[in-house]
């Protein structure tokens, strides 16, 4: 019997920026410490990337890679990400909730922040990637996943459909889209969903990528390790900001991580890359 290939796992970091954390976890919490502590810890990531050989998925929010005043705007760390050859993917503009908004608006966020993150980072079409804020939507209507977080009126808005979304992101030049969905009757049934039972899928032109696991602790080992076992690609997300927190995406889960799958890169079972490196893959495997 051949020897399996090995899988890729790619490592995508939600790198909201300050503009993320005032959208989003901090709107009433306000404390320009937090926004110091995720830059540093997006330094350290770096540091270690490059001892490692390590090559990661950093999707920012595109007000972040604008011309400002620091912590507010990091056009320069754009930049050195990608010239040390980091994937750049976009997080919308400012951390929008997509099921809310209009789809001009949607298109105005997925277009301003390619636009900026593409020339932050100094290559032309550098920006393949879209990761919904919020991991929103999570309602597909035509794979019978309804999510009433999304709190929006069908089809009026767009963004409260993956299906709808991909055409928005096609038409902007996006490749790639980390999706999160359940079904409803899994919902129904109060039943958990397997994790990898979602496959990565074109649609629409777009390659879209089942969020895995969100964290670095023994679950998202167990889920590499299926992964392994199936032959199949893992996608694993974290926020840096988290990484100084006490949850499964803490430092103190995230280093043991890492030294566990550099084990299984040294035992070929996996390569660690971004997801712009995997495309080609999928052309003739996906369903189009």
């Amino acid at each position: 019997m051949p020897d399996k290939q090995s899988i890729t796992v790619s490592i995508v970091w939600d790198f909201d920026g300050p503009i993320g954390q005032i959208n989003s976890s901090y709107p009433y919490n306000f404390k320009k410490e937090n926004f110091e502590t995720e830059l540093r810890n997006v330094e350290r990531l770096l540091e270690i990337a490059e001892s490692r050989s390590l090559k990661f998925v950093f999707a920012a929010t595109g007000f972040s890679a604008e011309e400002g005043i620091s912590p507010v705007n990091f056009p320069d760390l754009i930049r050195e990400m990608a010239t040390k050859g980091h994937e750049i993917a976009s997080h919308s503009w400012k951390h929008e909730w997509f099921p809310h908004l209009r789809e001009d608006q949607i298109r105005k966020s997925l277009k301003r922040s390619k636009l900026i993150l593409d020339k932050a980072s100094g290559f032309e079409d550098a920006v393949k990637g879209f990761v919904p804020p919020f991991s929103r939507p999570m309602t597909w209507l035509k794979k019978g996943a309804f999510s009433w977080g999304d709190r929006s009126a069908f089809p009026l808005y767009r963004g409260c459909d993956i299906q709808s979304l991909t055409r928005i992101a096609s038409s902007s030049n996006y490749r790639w889209m980390r999706i999160s969905y359940n079904p409803f009757w899994y919902q129904i049934r109060r039943k958990k969903r397997d994790r990898l039972s979602m496959k990565p899928e074109f649609v629409n032109g777009v390659l879209l990528l089942p969020q895995d696991y969100m964290g670095f602790d023994k679950n998202a080992l167990e889920t590499v390790k299926r992964g392994i076992d199936l032959n199949r690609d893992i996608v694993i997300s974290g926020h840096p900001m988290a990484l100084s927190l006490s949850k499964n995406e803490a430092w103190k889960y995230f280093i043991p991580f890492m030294d566990k799958l550099l084990q299984f890169r040294d035992q070929n079972q996996v390569k660690i890359d971004t997801i712009e490196n995997r495309l080609h893959g999928y052309k003739n495997s996906a369903i189009q």
